[in-house]
Formats: C-alpha cells, structure tokens, sequence
C-alpha cells in the first residue's frame, strides 16, 4: 500500500508527491470508468417510473457538474506532485552529497594516524626547542682562544643539557596538569604525530573535540629562557603554529585552532606582572585571529585547564 514516509522529511516530501501523482491519475480513471449511467437511451427513461427517472436524471446531472471539479483537481494533484516530487528529489540528492562527504571524512578520520612520539623523538624535539634559545661560543682563532672556546663550549653544553631538562620538565607537568584537570569536551594526545597518506606532522599536542562541531585544538609549547628572544622570535613561532593548524585541518577536514603556550621557567629572570603583559602582547598579535596565545609562570601551569576552557569555550557549538 502507497503511504508516506514520515521518517525523514525529505523522503516524505518525495513520497507525498508520488502520492498526489497516483491520486492524479486513479480519481480521474475511477470517476470515468462509472459513467455508464450517461449513456441511458430515452426510450429507458420513458418505461422507467417516475421515481426512478427522477433518481437516473439526477445522478446524471451530478457527474456532469462534477467532471470539470474532478479535472481540475487532477491537475491541481498532479501538478502539486510533480512539485513536491522535485522538490523532495533535490534535498534527497544534497542530503545524499552531505552524507557522502561526511562518509568520505569518516574515512578520512580513519586513514589519519594519530601515534605517541618515540623517546628518541621526543628526546629530539626537546634538543630543538632548547637550541632554538642558544649562544653560539665565540670561534676560536689562536691557541689562547682555541682554549678559552674549549672551556666555552664545555659550559655551553652544561647549559643546554639543563635547558633540555628544564624543556621536558615543564611539558611534563604541563601534561600532568591536564590528566589531573581532564576537559570534558577535548580529549588531549600530547607529543603526537599525526600521519595520512600525504603528510605527517610532529605536534607538542593535539586537543582532539569529542564533539564534531566543536574545532580541534593544536598546542604548541615553548619555554621562555630569554625575555629578549622571546619577543623577537614571537613572530617566527606564531607562523609555525599557524602552518602546523593549517595541515592538520588540510589532513583531518576539520575546523581547527591553534593554542601557543609560552612557559617562563623557575630559573628564569622574574619579570614584573607589567612586563610579562608587555612581553604577551607580541605573540598574541603574531597570532591575530588563527589561535591564541598564553604566557605564563611555570608555578602557574596548573591553571592551563582553566584557560584552555576560557580561551575556546566561545567556539564551541552545541
């Protein structure tokens, strides 16, 4: 039996406007096929008795004013039908393409490859970041400065070997602050690399949504050892995270921000509260409008789950 499908609205409009077909075409069929009572000679209503005439008569003049309204109504069906029957044919057609393109994101979801770094990257990620705030030793040129650039480089490598501890410290309690402090809305892989069939990215962390309406969210940390280089490589970090953004949405399909944390370690020059305002101004505008960007104290760090959720709760879609 022809019903209509009320289960989803697009197929219920293309159902519909079947039905108003059918109905365009079988009323007509039903109401001509009975039209037999039209064709009664006179001569049978002459032998026919007063009552009966009477009633044949009047059926008679009944499907007569009736035939233009039957007429009219199929065409108004059918052309109704054939309306809704397009219409419900070019929703189901975009519903359908939306369904693909979420079908072939599943996929693509599935293809990307979300794994921990190994120690050994891990190791090298920690020995770039604390290079990337590094003196070079003097060259040396005669044997008093060969010396002197011996015991130089012997300091140097002292100090990077601490900025390297210092480095994976703070991104370890950073990580812990965020298992202490989980985000109901974001699950967090931190020191990740994302992979596809075209590209792979190393990622300090990656705040997956759980819901799909609401954006990823790619962290980047950095450690502050010098005030002074902080600011003037602010622009420098800020396009590195907006190009790490930019290919983990081009990988995934999915809307995406980016979260630079900038960590001033316990060793570190104390700044006035002034001066780390001035000192967070740079980055924020390097980022402009692809992320967002905090500077904070490494005894603070417990309060990046807060932030996190002040920073990014605006972008959320329920």
């Amino acid at each position: 039996m022809l019903r209509t499908d009320t289960g989803n609205f697009n197929r219920f409009l293309t159902s519909l406007g079947l039905l108003f077909l059918a109905a365009a075409l079988l009323i007509p069929y039903f109401f001509f096929r009975n039209t037999d009572i039209l064709t009664i000679p006179d001569s049978d209503l002459q032998s026919m008795t007063a009552l009966g005439r009477t009633a044949v008569l009047e059926r008679q003049d009944a499907i007569s004013h009736l035939e233009p309204w039957v007429v009219g109504g199929a065409i108004f069906l059918g052309a109704a039908g054939a309306i809704l029957l397009v219409a419900g044919g070019f929703r189901l057609k975009a519903a359908q393409e939306s369904e693909d393109e979420e079908t072939e994101l599943r996929k693509r979801r599935a293809r990307l490859e979300m794994q921990s770094l190994s120690p050994e990257e891990r190791a090298q990620k920690t020995a770039e970041k604390a290079r990337a705030w590094e003196q070079q030793p003097p060259q040396p040129s005669t044997p008093e400065t060969r010396a002197s650039g011996s015991r130089a480089r012997s300091e140097h490598g002292l100090l990077l070997d601490d900025r390297k501890d210092t480095v994976e410290r703070i991104e370890r309690t950073i990580e812990g602050a965020f298992s202490d402090s989980p985000i109901s809305s974001h699950e967090l892989n931190f020191q990740v690399k994302a992979s596809s069939e075209r590209d792979a990215i190393q990622l300090d962390g990656v705040f997956r949504a759980i819901n799909n309406g609401q954006p990823d969210v790619i962290l980047k940390t950095r450690v502050a050892f010098s005030p002074d280089y902080l600011k003037s490589t602010a622009r420098l970090v800020a396009d590195e995270l907006i190009a790490q953004s930019s290919r983990y949405q081009a990988m995934t399909r999915r809307p995406t921000d980016g979260w630079l944390v900038t960590v001033l370690p316990k060793d570190a020059e104390m700044l006035p509260s002034d001066a780390v305002d001035a000192l967070s101004k740079p980055i924020e505008d390097a980022l402009s409008a692809f992320g967002e960007a905090t500077l904070i104290r490494e005894d603070d760090i417990a309060r990046l789950p807060g932030i996190f959720v002040a920073r990014f709760s605006h972008t959320f879609v329920l």
